[in-house]
């Protein structure tokens, strides 16, 4: 489930954080750690490595890629709501959080050829933002007087004491933060100039396509058609770019401006630049202070607009009045600016993808997890080679042996080996592929009319090429590489069982995969011994319901499933009933309106 969530989300939130990266730099945007958050336990027994990747030959040491790692993964956390406690997920991120270094290397590179760099006060104004965050703000006090010097100078001692002490348990040196802030405020300062740059560019094509809309709608097309076609307001699209009925004082400006000043029926000349772009606008209908149902509506708006005001002294003047009944029925055609931000992500973005850089890898388990999730990190990549995935995760377990995920991983990769050699034989075997092609062809046909397939040789020997295939089948084990991953997933539980690091998400594939393999008695202890490792974990729960359910006639599991049918009804007590949720919506209550994008918020109203 994790993974699945990660996989439709973390492309998104990745990119949406670089964003915030390259405004405010990198990892400025979420101060301190969370309270109690640790690294994964297994990395204790890592042997750390000097550099964790090298970019264009351009080393990134561990100590800096597991400190921002860690700012990123609490970004993510919370912008998601999701915790990301388990090791799959911890790893996939990890395996994103490459992308972030890359980035800033581009960014880094660029800002060389532009020379772009940071001066002292940068770098220290960077630090210090960084600081208040972490240890909070400055303590200054009120007080004058020699004693209060004591006391403040006293006080931003030790505040600089507990922040260079924070920095030694995240096992970075104040040198090597310093040189990341450096790094992190060229970065800001280079994709700022980038995005600049390109917003430039990007607002003359913008209103070229904006103005060649107008000459369209001015040549015969239909503005509702073209708004259909081409409008990137998704909110107004559909109904031909119709806003509804506007009154004064509730647009941006320029489009208020523009809008009212049109006759119904009537299409603006030039386009009209908003903060979101550049809008096509035709008028379809006005509403204007005059005649007789002006008239005959005056009383009702004057005692809305005394009303309002809460003073029963106050008296609109004819100008509110005619405002207050003002309104119009515009439509338009968005065309949207992209702003500087948005623009240097993808100039990034093309950077990483046009081929000329080089990334490696140095840190075994990301480099393992990424090749094997390769098509999903780098797409348009051909399809892992399982071979070569079990080579590289032997490879790092020889550099770290006591590292139990490992083996976990290794497992996975032996039950996709297996899926996959089962595949193969499949496709292999004429007999299956006759089985196959009957079925197809019997699709629809009554029971008693089975047709009869008879598969011979190029020879026609038939009972020749039985015989092959049976000689063929006999040599090869079909559970071979599902028992490889029996084993390794063993060893994963053996040296989490030996560190005392019970973990459900070790136990069940030993138990599934025994199951797989018929061995009842290691499938039925496993699965049992998982149930006081798996409460409050529905996934998990319902996983050993189910694998235990193949055995109910045993006296211990039929106990055993009792239990677990008891933990499950009590984590559905707890989850939130959707007609709860629904009922809060009968309340009688007028539905509240969601302010559009392109009306201006109350708050930014001219009062």
């Amino acid at each position: 489930m994790i993974i699945s969530y990660l996989r439709k989300n973390t492309s998104i939130i990745v990119w949406a954080f670089l964003g915030i990266f390259l405004i405010f730099g990198v990892f400025f945007t979420y101060g301190a750690f969370a309270p109690g958050l640790k690294p994964d336990q297994s990395r204790k027994d890592a042997k750390p490595l000097a550099n964790t990747m090298r970019i264009d030959g351009v080393d990134v040491p561990s100590e800096i890629f597991n400190y921002k790692y860690i700012q990123f993964k609490q970004n993510y956390e919370a912008q998601t709501g999701q915790r990301m406690n388990n090791y799959v997920a911890d790893l996939f991120l990890r395996t994103q959080a490459v992308d972030i270094f890359v980035s800033q290397e581009l960014f880094l590179q660029e800002a060389k050829k532009r020379n772009i760099t940071a001066d002292s006060a940068e770098i220290t104004k960077a630090i210090n933002e960084e600081k208040e965050r972490i240890v909070g703000p400055e303590r200054k006090s009120k007080d004058k007087g020699a004693k209060a010097k004591f006391l403040s100078v006293a006080a931003d001692k030790e505040r600089e004491d507990e922040f260079r002490s924070y920095l030694l348990r995240m096992g970075v040196t104040y040198e090597i933060y310093k040189d990341m802030m450096m790094k992190d405020v060229i970065q800001r300062k280079t994709s700022q100039a980038i995005g600049e740059e390109l917003a430039k560019k990007e607002k003359g094509n913008l209103e070229k396509r904006a103005a060649d809309m107008i000459t369209r709608v001015n040549t015969g097309e239909p503005f509702e058609n073209l708004a259909r076609q081409f409008s990137e307001d998704e909110s107004t699209r559909e109904t031909g770019g119709q806003l509804g009925w506007i009154k004064r004082g509730t647009l941006f400006e320029e489009f208020e401006k523009a809008a009212f000043s049109l006759a119904p029926g009537q299409l603006a000349p030039k386009p009209v630049e908003t903060q979101l772009g550049f809008h096509i606008i035709k008028l379809i209908d006005k509403k204007t202070a005059s005649g007789p149902e002006f008239e005959a509506e005056k009383p009702e708006i004057v005692a809305r607009l005394i009303a309002a005001k809460k003073d029963g002294k106050y008296k609109p003047t004819e100008a509110e009045i005619k405002k207050e009944y003002e309104s119009i029925l515009p439509a338009h055609i968005l065309i949207r600016n992209k702003d500087a931000q948005q623009l240097a992500q993808e100039w990034v973005r093309k950077q990483m993808a046009d081929g000329k850089h080089k990334v490696e890898i140095l840190d075994l388990e990301l480099k393992s997890y990424r090749y094997l999730m390769r098509q999903y990190f780098e797409p348009g990549t051909a399809a892992p080679d399982l071979n070569e995935a079990i080579k590289l995760y032997e490879e790092a377990i020889k550099a770290n042996p006591n590292n139990q995920w490992l083996y976990y991983q290794l497992g996975t990769v032996y039950e996709q080996k297996n899926a996959e050699s089962a595949m193969r034989a499949l496709a292999d075997d004429p007999y299956a592929s006759a089985m196959d092609k009957e079925t197809s062809d019997a699709d629809g046909a009554s029971p008693d009319k089975t047709k009869q397939v008879e598969i011979k040789s190029e020879e026609g020997d038939t009972a020749k090429t039985k015989k092959a295939a049976a000689a063929k089948s006999a040599k090869a084990d079909p559970n071979e590489y599902l028992k490889e991953a029996l084993e390794a997933y063993k060893q994963a539980k053996k040296i989490a069982d030996d560190k005392y690091e019970y973990n459900s998400m070790l136990m069940l594939p030993v138990a599934r995969v025994a199951q797989s393999l018929n061995n009842k008695k290691l499938a039925v202890e496993t699965f049992t011994e998982a149930v006081d490792f798996s409460v409050g974990e529905k996934a998990a729960l319902t996983q050993i319901r189910d694998g235990l359910a193949k055995y109910q006639s045993d006296a211990k599991v039929k106990k055993t499933l009792v239990e677990v049918e008891k933990l499950l009804k009590e984590l559905d007590a707890l989850e939130v009933d959707p007609y709860d949720a629904a009922a809060g919506e009968q309340t009688g209550e007028e539905p509240v309106e969601q302010e559009s994008e392109y009306l201006v918020p109350e708050s930014k109203k001219k009062k």
